[in-house]
């Protein structure tokens, strides 16, 4: 009884795929199907018909999970290219004028400014300023300085132009020597804040419309 059954059942499977598809290509005509084979038909065209829709779902769904892909693909390749342009801007800017120095000489009553690239360019050349400087302002830099003290640090303070941090630099000179001391950008030299921040300003203020 099981095996007729199960070709039973494969016989009428069979047979309806074959009215199915004899459907689909326009060769059966519905007046003479039997109401049996209609009714088996119309199951066999409904459930194909919810499987096409399940599978509609499906490559719609996957369809904007692509999509929502692409779009942030393209944002995150837009960040990049910004993030890229602004480095691409960064860099000219520093090797434009990425040097800017002030040198103030005692008795002369004078600044001079000076900003520069940091290699010879033709484009760039160097640019220079001269500025009247009193001798109140000469003496209130003077009184920032303890020569000894000076004298004693290191030529180094810190970790200078490490990890594209830029450098500052303060030189002195003396009738018998000279002393240069090299720190981080931005920083200030313990013991003689007062003097880093006083030429940074003069140097700011002096160099920046050059």
């Amino acid at each position: 009884m099981n095996i007729d059954g199960t070709n039973n059942s494969a016989v009428g499977t069979t047979s309806n795929s074959l009215l199915l598809q004899k459907f689909l290509n326009g060769d059966a005509d519905l007046r003479s199907i039997e109401q049996r084979d209609l009714r088996r038909l119309l199951s066999e065209l409904e459930t194909k018909y919810k499987t096409a829709m399940i599978a509609n779902s499906s490559m719609y769904n996957e369809k904007q999970a692509l999509r929502y892909q692409v779009d942030t693909f393209k944002d995150i390749l837009d960040e990049h290219y910004e993030t890229l342009t602004q480095a691409k801007r960064q860099l000219k800017e520093k090797t434009k004028y990425c040097r800017q120095s002030i040198t103030i000489r005692a008795g002369s009553n004078r600044l001079v400014a000076l900003k520069e690239p940091n290699f010879p360019q033709n484009a760039y050349p160097p640019v220079k300023r001269i500025y009247r400087f009193s001798r109140k302002k000469w003496n209130e830099l003077i009184n920032l300085i303890n020569d000894k003290s000076f004298q004693s640090l290191n030529d180094t303070e810190g970790c200078p132009d490490c990890a594209d941090g830029g450098a500052e630099w303060i030189e002195i000179q003396w009738t018998n020597q000279k002393k240069r001391v090299t720190f981080e950008n931005g920083k200030l030299i313990k013991g003689f804040e007062g003097l880093v921040v006083a030429l940074r300003n003069i140097r700011v203020n002096t160099t920046q419309n050059l």
